[in-house]
């Protein structure tokens, strides 16, 4: 994604992802950037973020140096359920996160 965004130009908007991806915070393997959860998973190192929010389940994950992205919204309070399937079967990831989220 900061690859993508120094292609389009760079300026604010590579600095911020840049700073959202930089490691800041590690827990055992679970690490953190700013604003950002951060895994290695299929020879990528992916960002995501999640909403637990009372009515609403979301997730967004997005491959820090590639173009490749997946935000999932959901309306129920069991949306984590679903979305623990749709990510895995649309991505071909199975995401560690969803041992932590």
């Amino acid at each position: 994604m900061a690859d993508a965004c120094a292609r389009e130009g760079g300026g604010r908007a590579a600095a911020i992802v840049g700073e959202m991806t930089s490691s800041r915070v590690r827990c055992n393997e679970a690490k953190r950037g700013q604003g950002a959860g951060l895994e290695s998973v299929g020879g990528a190192t992916w960002a995501w973020q999640w909403g637990d929010y009372p009515g609403f389940k979301n997730i967004c994950f997005f491959d820090t140096v590639g173009e490749r992205a997946i935000v999932v919204f959901t309306n129920g309070d069991r949306g984590a359920r679903v979305y623990e399937r749709v990510v895995p079967a649309r991505g071909g990831i199975d995401h560690p996160t969803f041992l932590f989220a």
